[in-house]
């Protein structure tokens, strides 16, 4: 999605005659303590890359748009972007693009940037977020069991199936939606390449039969570091959806 600054941008532009000089980006904090790796069960920022898939009437995945870099900070530590408890930089670059902050998340504000490895995070901190440089070395986790995925479903009915074909991920989650409010989320702390998931009988008698009904599979590969003695979850994700046939 493409955001635009409108009035504010042009006050702004009137405000200031010169262009304010970015800062020189931040090094590295030194190890042992800052850059190693964090197991630790809540973040102070999430900063994610992703990609959104669509599986095809040939059970083949088909990339939606281009690479997409995501962001959020917090006072406190949280597992998932979130937009409670927020925190801010002073500014965030992505493969040295400045990105956009819209009060809750920051975002790259250009849908055509292809984006490719290293994927290098630079952030300019303040007195809650600290500054630091991060090159995340993980490609995007991989998915090729779309031709199993069921293609329909019985709202009331138990939906059982295997995720097959998954490598490189930490985490999965499936969830099922039918576009009017009816979400149903499952979790996998696993790095498996199979995975069963079963919808019940209640979960799915929950949904409304619609047009907009969609299988989705979320496939996470984490990778958590300290910088100034708090931890940054850099991960790297794979969205797909699936429409499904509501018998």
């Amino acid at each position: 999605m493409k955001y635009y600054l409108g009035i504010l941008f042009f006050i702004c532009v009137l405000m200031f005659s010169c262009k304010k000089e970015e800062p020189i980006p931040p090094a590295p904090n030194v190890p042992p303590i800052d850059g190693a790796a964090s197991y630790a069960s809540g973040h102070y920022g999430v900063l994610q890359l992703y990609q959104v898939n669509e599986v095809t009437a040939a059970d083949t995945l088909a990339v939606v748009g281009y690479l997409n870099p995501l962001a959020s900070f917090s006072q406190a530590p949280m597992n998932y972007l979130q937009n409670a408890s927020v925190a801010t930089v002073d500014s965030l670059f992505f493969n040295t693009t400045k990105m956009t902050y819209d009060g809750s998340y920051y975002y790259e504000d250009n849908s055509f940037t292809q984006y490719v490895a290293p994927y290098t995070w630079q952030v300019y901190g303040n007195s809650v977020i600290p500054s630091f440089t991060y090159t995340n070395p993980n490609s995007l986790p991989s998915y090729t069991g779309c031709a199993i995925l069921p293609d329909s479903m019985k709202l009331g009915k138990v939906l059982n199936f295997n995720l097959t074909g998954l490598s490189g991920q930490s985490k999965v989650a499936c969830f099922l939606s039918d576009g009017n409010g009816g979400f149903v989320f499952k979790e996998f702390l696993s790095s498996n390449s199979t995975i069963p998931v079963s919808f019940s009988e209640s979960e799915t008698a929950g949904m409304t039969a619609s047009g907009s009904m969609v299988i989705g599979i979320w496939i996470i590969k984490d990778n958590a570091r300290y910088f100034g003695g708090k931890s940054f979850n850099f991960t790297t994700e794979l969205l797909i959806s699936k429409p499904l046939y509501v018998q």
